[in-house]
């Protein structure tokens, strides 16, 4: 998309019911439950707000990650650093 990225950064945080992975209740999925996360970019100060929407856009329509993890609720959130 030509823009200047110095770092990305990414840090999720997963919730889970131990009593499902553990076969203590059966109602209970044995995976995540729910799934949040920050990611963590830094830019020059030219690069726009509306820019790194895009690229956000453009990354979650193409993440294998999110992909595969399609059936755990997933909340990310963008952080930005100038540089």
């Amino acid at each position: 998309m030509g823009m200047d990225v110095q770092s990305i950064a990414a840090h999720l945080d997963g919730h889970i019911d131990l009593r499902g992975f553990l076969a203590v209740k059966d109602s209970i999925r044995p995976g995540f439950t729910h799934i949040t996360g920050t990611i963590t970019i830094t830019t020059p100060s030219h690069v726009t707000t509306e820019q790194l929407e895009q690229l956000k856009q453009v990354v979650d329509a193409h993440c294998p990650v999110l992909d595969m993890l399609g059936n755990v609720p997933i909340q990310l959130t963008l952080q930005h650093h100038v540089v």
